[in-house]
């Protein structure tokens, strides 16, 4: 049995016990390729149906809650978004998102307990269960050479997500090059030689086609350009073109 079949039988067990005991399961957090395979599992006519949260509308690690279709209570997501802040914010460094995930999982945490982690000016929200909120408070205490404290965060997670400039244009078809030229105003031959070379994934796996098919909430990774998340057709004009919106990570 390969990964995603082991994922797969995990995913439909959780599915299962949330029927069977009546209660909500969660997932940890997915990866969107996690995610897209939960989507392509049947869940009808099991008695239960999904939702995913990340703690904002852009997030792209999110947990998957089985739900089932009796549910009489009120129920959350257990993770919480905690805040890190540099002790002393003058001395600084300059730090990335690669120095806040290095410093959280080399404390043994393992990845599918974080959700994500956004940086600006050298502070970090990050998503996690909350069975870890007191470990990360009382054990992370450095950012590379920088002393930082943990907290709760007292920001709207809505407001805590990456800065992202929305782009709307026409396009002949969604087809991946189509999206890529329009997300980062370059022609769609400047990028043909890049696709099957494995420069471009969508949703962190590799897309060697041109012609692959984006779909609504398609997250794409472009080297050398950035990424950009599709969000969906908003129109077909008469000459049969799509009017589309996605979003730029900047």
């Amino acid at each position: 049995m390969n990964t995603e079949e082991q994922f797969r039988k995990r995913i439909t067990e959780l599915g299962t016990m949330s029927f069977m005991k009546d209660m909500v399961m969660f997932s940890d957090f997915l990866d969107l390729y996690q995610q897209s395979v939960v989507r392509s599992i049947s869940w009808k006519n099991t008695g239960v149906h999904i939702e995913f949260n990340g703690g904002h509308e852009f997030s792209e690690r999110r947990m998957a809650a089985f739900i089932p279709d009796t549910l009489y209570y009120e129920w959350n997501y257990p993770f919480s978004c905690l805040e890190i802040r540099p002790l002393n914010p003058k001395y600084a460094e300059k730090l990335n998102h690669r120095d806040f995930m290095g410093s959280i999982l080399s404390l043994g945490v393992d990845r599918s307990r974080i959700g994500d982690i956004i940086v600006k000016n050298s502070q970090a929200w990050f998503f996690c269960h909350d069975q870890l909120i007191d470990f990360f408070m009382n054990e992370l205490h450095m950012i590379r050479h920088t002393e930082v404290s943990v907290r709760i965060s007292s920001a709207d997670p809505e407001d805590v997500r990456p800065d992202m400039k929305e782009i709307s244009g026409s396009i002949a078809s969604l087809r991946l090059d189509s999206i890529i030229a329009l997300a980062f105003g370059v022609s769609r031959s400047s990028i043909s030689a890049l696709i099957p070379k494995g420069g471009v994934q969508v949703n962190a796996r590799p897309v060697t086609s041109a012609a692959f098919q984006i779909s609504p909430g398609d997250v794409i990774s472009v080297r050398g350009y950035g990424k950009c998340r599709f969000e969906g057709s908003l129109k077909t004009t008469k000459k049969g073109r799509s009017i589309v919106k996605l979003y730029k990570y900047i």
